[in-house]
């Protein structure tokens, strides 16, 4: 079964056949209560909830792969592309997706007020923080759908259903997306760390004047 496989393949299939359930039925359940609760109805949680979407697919696309490595079969390259459409769509999409998350909570950090208000005109800013990921996810599909080879063979994954200069293009990129997102979330925190001593400060502060008023007020009530 695993004669022209990759030793290291053998383990990662498996490892996929335990985190395929995992996976989606753990984004479904997030899908599931974003139209349970109506009060996750916010530009996050929309951010949120297409993440867990974006993600759904992708792991759906591991089954294909999984399936092609334990039977041994090939299919042609623009078969796999097709099969895999919505995985990648989900691939390409879940980085862009998370990095326009941790853009919505540094700007909420960063900028309280302005964020409340922006919350009301909720589509546009939801409408904002999507432009990034649907052009992306948009470019590399239409690249991967160019470069199609109809003469070549694959066992079909997402590595593999993406052909030459759009599957470099996504690999580069997103290895730039998922450090941003990295330093956003580190930024978030770092701020959040911040405010949370400022407003330590800020309370200590008004408890040491008060101790000093009610310290001055007991001195001169004692003078007179």
């Amino acid at each position: 079964m695993f004669g022209d496989v990759h030793p290291w393949m053998i383990p990662i299939t498996f490892f996929y056949l335990i985190i395929i359930p995992i996976g989606i039925s753990g984004n479904f359940i997030m899908v599931l209560c974003y139209f349970k609760n109506p009060r996750l109805r916010t530009p996050f949680h929309i951010l949120l909830t297409l993440t867990c979407l974006a993600d759904l697919m992708h792991v759906c696309g591991q089954i294909v792969f999984v399936y092609h490595l334990l039977a041994e079969v090939t299919i042609p390259q623009p078969t796999c592309f097709l099969i895999n459409f919505l995985p990648i769509l989900g691939l390409t999409s879940a980085g862009p997706l998370l990095f326009e998350i941790g853009l919505d909570r540094l700007f909420a950090v960063t900028f309280p007020f302005r964020y409340r208000n922006s919350q009301n005109q909720r589509f546009r800013y939801t409408v904002f923080h999507l432009m990034f990921p649907i052009i992306y996810s948009s470019g590399i599909l239409y690249l991967g759908f160019l470069e199609r080879d109809f003469e070549k063979q694959v066992r079909c994954a997402i590595p593999t259903s993406l052909n030459g200069a759009s599957f470099k293009l996504f690999t580069l990129s997103s290895h730039a997306i998922y450090v941003s997102i990295i330093f956003a979330y580190c930024l978030t925190g770092i701020l959040l760390r911040m405010r949370d001593a400022s407003e330590f400060w800020e309370a200590e502060s008004r408890g040491s004047l008060r101790c000093t008023l009610s310290c001055q007020s007991t001195l001169t009530s004692s003078n007179d």
